[in-house]
C-alpha cells in the first residue's frame, strides 16, 4: 500500500506542492472575505448598481496586463514574477481595511488586478509541474485541499459579521485585517521554495516588464493563427463561462439575502457546501483522469445552467437548492475544464495562452458584471436566468471540440 500511494503521488513535484499549499492558504483568506464583498460595499454607502460597477472594475484592470503577463512568464520566467507580484497582493489586501467608502473598494480593486499580472506565470508554473495523466487529479487536489481548510472559515466569517452587525463596516474590516496576516506565510513560502522551470533570458525584471508590455500584444496576435483547433475553441468555451460567472458571482449573495438569508445562515451554506464539495470531489478523484474530456464538460455545464435556472426562482428553498448544486456542479465544471485546457495547450506557449484565457476572462467578466449591474435594480430573477441560458452554449462549443489525439507535455 506504501509503495502504491507512492507511486500514485508521483507525478507531484514539490513545486506542485508549494503552490497548493499557498493556494489553500489563500482560499482562508479569501473565504473570511470575498463571498461577504457585495454586502461591504453595502455597508460602505453603495447601492446595488455599484456592485456591478465596482466588481468589474477588477477584472477590467487584470485584462489590461494579463498579456504583458503571460510574455514575461514564457520569456522572461515564471518564479520571479510570481513572487514578487504575490507579495504586492498580499500588502493590498490592508486597502479593503482602510477604505473609508465604497467608492475606495475600486482603488483597491483597480490595485488589485493591476498586481495580478502574475496569474499567467502562476497558471503556467503549475502546469509545468504536473506530468502527464495526473493532471485531473492534480486539478482536483489543487481545489480539495484549499476547500477542505477552508471549509469552517465562512461561518466564522458569518458569525464575525451578526456579530457587529449585517451592515456595520468593523466586522468586514477585522476579517480583512486577519486576511492580511493569513496571507503573509504564502508570499513567504513563495518566496523561498518555488524553483523556475523554464530556461529564461538574463534580463533585469523592470526591462522585462517593459518588453512585455510592448512585445506581449504583438507576440499574442502572431501566436493565435499557430493555435490549433482544440485551443482556439477551448478560449471560445472561456468566453461562455466567464459571462456566465460575471453576471452572477457579484449578486448570490445578494439574491439570497432579497430570498431570507443573512450573514450567519449563509455563512452556515458556504461551509456545508464546500464539504459537500470536497466529498463528491473524492468521490470523483480515482476516475477523473478517464473520463472523456467532452463528456466530463458537457455533462457540467448542463447541470449547472439547471442549478442557475433553479436559483433564479427565488423563495429560500429554490435558492438553496440551486446554489447547492451550482457551487458543486460547477466546481467540478472548471476542474474538468482546465483539465482539457492543460492536456491541449503545448508547454512552449502556456504562459502566452494561459495569458489569452485570462485576458478573454476577465474582458467577460466585466462585461457580465455591468450587464448584471443595469439588470439587477430592475429584474434580479433576469440576471439568473440569462446566465443560464449563456451557460447552455458551452455544450456546442464543447461539442465541436474535436478528438484529442496528443496530449501535450
Amino acid at each position: 500500500m506504501r509503495l502504491n500511494i507512492r507511486e500514485f503521488l508521483s507525478g507531484f513535484t514539490r513545486n506542485f506542492w508549494i503552490i497548493v499549499i499557498t493556494w489553500v492558504i489563500f482560499r482562508v483568506s479569501y473565504s473570511l472575505t470575498f463571498p461577504y464583498l457585495s454586502n461591504y460595499i453595502i455597508a460602505l454607502g453603495g447601492d446595488e448598481a455599484s456592485i456591478g460597477l465596482v466588481r468589474a472594475v477588477e477584472s477590467f484592470m487584470l485584462a489590461l496586463i494579463v498579456i504583458p503577463g503571460g510574455y514575461i512568464a514564457d520569456i522572461y520566467g515564471r518564479k520571479k514574477i510570481v513572487v514578487r507580484f504575490t507579495w504586492l497582493i498580499v500588502l493590498a489586501t490592508l486597502l479593503y481595511v482602510i477604505a473609508p467608502a465604497w467608492w475606495f473598494i475600486v482603488l483597491a480593486l483597480a490595485i488589485e488586478g493591476l498586481v495580478r499580472i502574475y496569474i499567467p506565470a502562476l497558471r503556467a508554473l503549475f502546469a509545468d509541474s504536473i506530468k502527464p495523466g495526473y493532471r485531473g487529479r492534480a486539478n482536483i487536489l489543487s481545489e480539495i485541499l484549499p476547500e477542505v481548510v477552508a471549509i469552517p472559515f465562512p461561518l466564522i466569517a458569518g458569525y464575525v459579521i451578526a456579530t457587529y452587525g449585517d451592515y456595520n463596516p468593523l466586522g468586514y474590516r477585522l476579517l480583512f485585517l486577519a486576511s492580511f496576516f493569513i496571507s503573509l506565510l504564502a508570499a513567504i513560502l513563495r518566496q523561498f521554495f518555488l524553483t523556475e522551470t523554464i530556461r529564461v533570458k538574463e534580463t533585469s525584471f523592470f526591462k522585462a516588464l517593459s518588453e512585455g508590455f510592448r512585445r506581449g500584444y504583438t507576440d499574442i496576435v502572431n501566436t493565435l493563427p499557430k493555435l490549433t483547433r482544440h485551443v482556439k475553441l477551448i478560449l471560445v468555451l472561456e468566453v461562455v463561462l466567464a459571462l456566465t460567472v460575471g453576471l452572477t458571482e457579484p449578486y448570490f449573495i445578494r439574491y439570497a439575502f432579497l430570498n431570507g438569508y443573512e450573514s450567519k445562515s449563509w455563512g452556515a451554506l458556504l461551509t456545508a457546501l464546500s464539504a459537500a464539495y470536497v466529498v463528491c470531489s473524492l468521490i470523483i478523484f480515482p476516475f477523473i483522469d478517464r473520463i472523456p474530456h467532452k463528456e466530463s464538460l458537457i455533462g457540467t455545464a448542463a447541470l449547472s445552467s439547471v442549478a442557475l435556472f433553479i436559483f433564479s426562482l427565488g423563495g429560500w428553498n429554490y435558492v438553496t437548492i440551486g446554489y447547492s448544486l451550482w457551487w458543486v456542479i460547477g466546481g467540478i465544471l472548471w476542474i474538468a475544464f482546465a483539465r482539457v485546457a492543460i492536456d491541449v495547450t503545448p508547454r512552449a506557449v502556456r504562459g502566452r495562452v494561459n495569458a489569452l484565457q485570462m485576458l478573454i476572462s476577465n474582458i467577460l467578466h466585466s462585461v457580465g458584471n455591468l450587464i448584471a449591474a443595469a439588470i439587477y435594480v430592475k429584474n434580479p430573477q433576469a440576471v439568473f436566468m440569462l446566465a443560464s441560458l449563456i451557460l447552455l452554449m458551452a455544450i456546442p462549443v464543447t461539442t465541436a471540440i474535436p478528438k484529442i489525439e496528443k496530449i501535450e507535455e
